[in-house]
């Protein structure tokens, strides 16, 4: 899946929040695991980030990023998005949202939750590789 960011509506005034909403709640953390807080400071972190619509290649325009502190998941800095996205698998959830979707997609539609547990810990001791080490 193609996340768009759109760098025309993205700017200081108005940061662009859907790319870190999505980031979030759809591939990371699920709903209720961040707060708007984390979404509006994530986007600020995002600016400067898109899509050459010409190329199709991904950009980072070190002139259009918001340069100032940063507060995302309780930790502050000038944070870009590659900060961001460092920070994200740091989250406890992030292991098990993750446990959560592979159970659905290729075991039931009911995890189980003691299992969901022991495969959340072994992602996290294993750098979110999936083969155990």
């Amino acid at each position: 899946m193609l996340l768009y960011l759109d760098t025309q509506r993205n700017h200081p005034a108005h940061p662009n929040e859907n790319f870190a909403r999505e980031l979030f709640e759809l591939f990371t953390l699920g709903e209720g695991h961040y707060t708007e807080a984390d979404i509006k400071e994530a986007a600020r972190a995002f600016m400067g980030w898109h899509v050459d619509p010409r190329s199709g290649a991904f950009r980072v325009e070190r002139c259009r990023h918001d340069e100032g502190m940063k507060e995302v998941f309780s930790h502050s800095g000038q944070f870009d998005g590659d900060d961001i996205l460092s920070l994200t698998p740091e989250q406890p959830q992030v292991s098990h949202y993750l446990a959560r979707k592979l159970w659905r997609e290729f075991i039931s539609d009911s995890p189980d939750p003691i299992e969901i547990d022991r495969l959340a810990g072994s992602f996290r001791r294993n750098d979110y590789n999936i083969a155990p080490s």
